[in-house]
């Protein structure tokens, strides 16, 4: 890394990756295939979803981008997200997306700490929330208020 970036703050960081290529884990683009044509509720989507913070962030910024006007609110959860692009949006979400290499360095431990606060970032503290992590990643996400 740059040493700049190093003194980087959050702000800085989402101006430097909204518009940077975010990759998926392969695994989850394998699991999100094999549920074409399968029946599965919108909270279990968004169970899976989550297991990849990258997915996470994509759908976002997917949902984001076809978010009605009438909405008339960001899209903030990931099974907000979920439910707005459906399966089909869930499926071409990945299909369009690249991989990334599981075996860089630090990767496995950032996606266990992001996997793990998941639950913490549900509303209220209750579960089926599923936040994905408020104002930082709704500028990631492609809408800049």
């Amino acid at each position: 890394m740059e040493n700049h970036r190093l003194h980087w703050g959050l702000p800085q960081w989402i101006a430097y990756l909204r518009e940077k290529e975010i990759p998926i884990m392969p695994r989850s683009k394998l699991i999100i295939e094999a549920l074409a044509g399968e029946d599965i509720s919108p909270r279990e989507l968004a169970g899976i979803v989550m297991c990849d913070p990258f997915l996470s962030l994509r759908l976002l910024r997917r949902a984001e981008s076809r978010r009605s006007s009438t909405l008339g609110r960001d899209t903030t959860t990931i099974l907000g997200a979920v439910q707005q692009v459906g399966l089909d949006g869930l499926l071409a979400t990945a299909a369009e997306s690249v991989l990334c290499d599981e075996n860089i360095a630090g990767l496995a431990a950032c996606e266990s700490r992001a996997v793990l606060s998941a639950p913490l970032r549900c509303t209220g503290g209750k579960p089926g929330g599923y936040f994905a992590g408020g104002g930082g990643l709704r500028g990631l996400a492609g809408r800049n208020r």
